[in-house]
């Protein structure tokens, strides 16, 4: 959830009274469940229907607030000269694990070789990623042209300390966050074992 700088907007309780794009009823989850958590109550905010590529209405003032990844919608707003204030839904134990690459446990079992390696290449990547986010940054301008170096560059920075955590290693999934966000319906006779996986290839 990101905001104008200069707009006052810094936490959630300062969303009272403030519209809010809301792209999809996904964003209008992250949004409601934001603000809960903050104390604030959903119906005290403007929540506004918009279309997903239309950040001009945050520019233009037609919205206060805008919902994106942080690697992505608000670094656009920074380098065509909008400079943004990010509050993180995850400050307020709100989102999950983003991103994910998921194989069938059969594959798992039948291909398990090549799942670790995919699995080990994947987790080389990002630390080297982490080591060395310059080089990072202009090898993901030469794959996505559309976005260029100062975009890159502020993209790794961005994604860094998401990625690079002290309390875990990268690639880390926790078993009990895990149970939680897919819900009281899921089961797994292997409790923990998306960690052991990890903790097995390292």
């Amino acid at each position: 959830m990101f905001a104008l700088d200069g707009s006052g907007i810094h936490e959630p309780r300062d969303m009272i009274g403030k519209r809010i794009g809301i792209k999809n009823d996904y964003w209008r989850g992250i949004a409601r469940e934001t603000l809960l958590n903050a104390g604030v109550s959903p119906e005290e905010v403007i929540e506004v229907e918009v279309e997903p590529d239309a950040k001009n209405l945050l520019y233009e003032g037609e919205v206060d607030v805008w919902m994106g990844y942080v690697h992505d919608e608000p670094i656009e707003a920074e380098v065509t000269g909008h400079p943004v204030t990010n509050i993180y839904p995850a400050d307020y134990g709100v989102g999950g694990y983003e991103g994910l690459l998921l194989t069938h446990e059969e594959t798992a079992a039948d291909r398990a070789a090549m799942v670790e390696g995919f699995v080990q290449a994947s987790v080389q990547g990002w630390r080297y990623a982490v080591e060395h986010p310059a080089e990072a940054a202009r090898i993901m301008s030469e794959w996505q042209p559309d976005n260029d170096l100062e975009f890159q560059e502020l993209a790794v920075k961005a994604l860094i300390p998401l990625v690079d955590v002290p309390q875990a290693d990268i690639g880390w999934i926790d078993a009990d966050r895990w149970q939680r966000l897919m819900g009281s319906n899921y089961r797994d006779e292997r409790p923990g074992f998306t960690m052991q996986f990890m903790r097995d290839i390292e």
